[in-house]
């Protein structure tokens, strides 16, 4: 995919920020409550990672490589990025879930 020479390291220093301050604050709800089920989110950022890994994979791609479609090689990267993408959201909304139904057993 092309992009402007800035477009990628600016891509890679606010996905890691923002992913750094996920992090953290999972870290820091894990030291607070000392909460298991904050294991889902994190589960959720190793994929998302995967996923960001995939995107950056089609922003890397050489276009001095000759081929006739280059649709045929950003095709199968694109649905790795999605597949990542939402296992992410499935293991966030499970961590949600078990959060939530926690609350409500001790209420």
């Amino acid at each position: 995919m092309p992009l402007e020479s800035e477009v990628r390291p600016l891509l890679v220093i606010f996905f890691s920020l923002v992913m750094i301050i996920f992090l953290l604050f999972i870290v820091y709800l894990y030291y607070k409550t000392r909460n298991k089920k904050l294991g889902w989110f994190v589960l959720q950022f190793i994929s998302l990672i995967l996923s960001f890994y995939s995107v950056l994979n089609m922003v890397d791609y050489n276009y001095l490589i000759e081929s006739a479609l280059h649709s045929e090689h950003f095709s199968p990267i694109l649905a790795s990025a999605g597949l990542w993408w939402g296992i992410s959201t499935i293991f966030m909304i499970i961590g949600i879930v078990e959060i939530s139904l926690n609350k409500v057993k001790k209420i």
